[in-house]
């Protein structure tokens, strides 16, 4: 709820639970091919029905690699302010 929210992200929740998102969603977007290979229809991700889960993996690295450089350039401003 809170992630649907907008009050926490996904990779805060995988950090708490000591897991990495980038490991969670390239797991995901290898599971989701392997379904659609063979066939299988899953209720859990019915919004990526019909997706390239490369794009989807690829858009998910991509913002958490922007993520971090946030956060790297944030923590760079407020050390050279100390």
């Amino acid at each position: 709820m809170g992630i649907r929210n907008g009050f926490t992200s996904r990779k805060r929740v995988a950090a708490s639970f000591g897991e990495d998102i980038e490991e969670i969603d390239a797991e995901n977007a290898r599971d989701q091919e392997r379904a659609k290979i063979l066939g299988l229809q899953y209720g859990a991700y019915p919004a990526l029905e019909g997706m390239d889960f490369g794009t989807v993996l690829a858009g998910s690295q991509l913002e958490a690699a922007q993520q971090d450089a946030a956060s790297q350039t944030q923590n760079g401003v407020i050390a050279q302010q100390n």
